[in-house]
């Protein structure tokens, strides 16, 4: 089961050739995010970053620069989730736990700094802008759901024995991600590993039960 195909996503043209050129729109603005920030980038700085002469061509594949911004976000998660699943997959049974998960989310997480950055980008529109506010309540409602779905088919019968339940465990996950996001920020890209080792000794007390 594809579980990262619930995430609300930006809909892309069905032409490749529209497609490309919104792809190659996206790493543009990433690239210029992530060297003048979120606030001081302009949909004319992007569509240079592209090499697109006119804003307008931006403007006909995304609406506004909060949209690229999610959009961005959706897909680096998308990219990190797949990945989780399909080493949790391929892993054997005996070696699927909370802590196998956990671990690799970090793992990816680590290996994909860029999505802390736009992670803070995102919540700080949301904070100003109800349109991105709507957009991210939807979207981490989706991302809880996709845990969710993980963890159960991962665990199998064991998601239902554990002492707390899986959405639970998916509302904390997403805090300390963000939590994450916010000293990393902090920490200017060093956050700290006592992070990462605190939740891993919060996440080994919940064990499934024998019965």
């Amino acid at each position: 089961m594809d579980t990262t195909a619930d995430i609300p996503r930006h809909t892309l043209s069905a032409s490749p050739r529209r497609e490309d050129r919104a792809q190659e729109i996206l790493a543009a603005a990433k690239r210029a995010f992530s060297a003048n920030g979120f606030e001081r980038t302009s949909i004319k700085d992007i569509a240079r970053e592209a090499g697109i002469r006119s804003p307008s061509i931006v403007h006909y594949h995304f609406a506004s620069k909060e949209e690229l911004l999610l959009e961005m976000v959706r897909a680096e998660l998308m990219e990190i989730v797949g990945k989780v699943q399909e080493r949790f997959r391929s892993a054997p049974p005996r070696e699927r736990s909370l802590l196998a998960a956990l671990d690799m989310l970090w793992d990816s997480l680590d290996h994909d700094p860029a999505l802390t950055g736009l992670l803070l980008e995102a919540a700080s529109a949301a904070r100003h802008n109800p349109a991105v506010r709507e957009q991210m309540q939807r979207f981490i409602a989706s991302v809880r759901e996709l845990i969710v779905r993980l963890i159960e088919e991962g665990l199998g019968d064991k998601a239902r024995r554990l002492p707390v339940n899986p959405q639970a465990i998916a509302t904390l996950i997403i805090t300390v991600i963000e939590g994450y996001a916010m000293e990393d920020a902090a920490s200017g890209g060093a956050a700290s590993r006592q992070t990462r080792e605190a939740f891993r000794s919060l996440l080994a007390l919940i064990k499934p039960s024998r019965s």
